[in-house]
C-alpha cells in the first residue's frame, strides 16, 4: 500500500467507518504525544445512534469522544476502523471526564 501523509486539516471532517461498514462519526480533531510527535488520539464527533449504542451518550451526555489512533486501520477518502464494536464499547468504559477541562479522555490521561 502506498504511504500517504495527511495534515490535521485534511483529517478534520473525514467520515469514520466503523465495524460493520456503517458511518461511525467524523474526525473533529487530532491529538499528538509531544514526546514522540505521533498521533495519540483522534477526537470524534459520533453519529448519535452510535454514541448511544457504545455508551458514550449515556455516560457523558454528549456525542464526542477521543479514540485511540491504534483503532484506525486505513485512511483514504474515509477512515476505516480496525476494531469491533465490543472493543469500542469496552474502551468507552475506560474513559473519564477531566475535572479541570471537562473533556472526555482516556483514563491514563486524566
Amino acid at each position: 500500500m502506498e504511504k500517504k501523509e495527511f495534515n490535521s486539516n485534511q483529517l478534520k471532517g473525514k467520515e469514520i467507518i466503523g465495524p460493520g461498514g456503517g458511518v461511525f462519526g467524523k474526525v473533529d480533531g487530532v491529538n499528538f504525544d509531544t514526546e514522540t510527535w505521533q498521533i495519540s488520539t483522534i477526537d470524534v464527533k459520533l453519529d448519535g445512534k452510535v454514541a448511544e449504542e457504545i455508551g458514550v451518550k449515556k455516560r457523558f451526555g454528549r456525542t464526542e469522544m477521543p479514540m485511540k489512533a491504534s483503532f484506525v486501520g486505513q485512511i483514504g477518502d474515509r477512515i476505516l476502523l480496525n476494531v469491533s464494536r465490543d472493543e469500542l464499547t469496552e474502551y468507552v468504559t475506560n474513559l473519564r471526564v477531566d475535572t479541570v477541562t471537562k473533556a472526555v479522555k482516556p483514563m491514563t490521561d486524566v
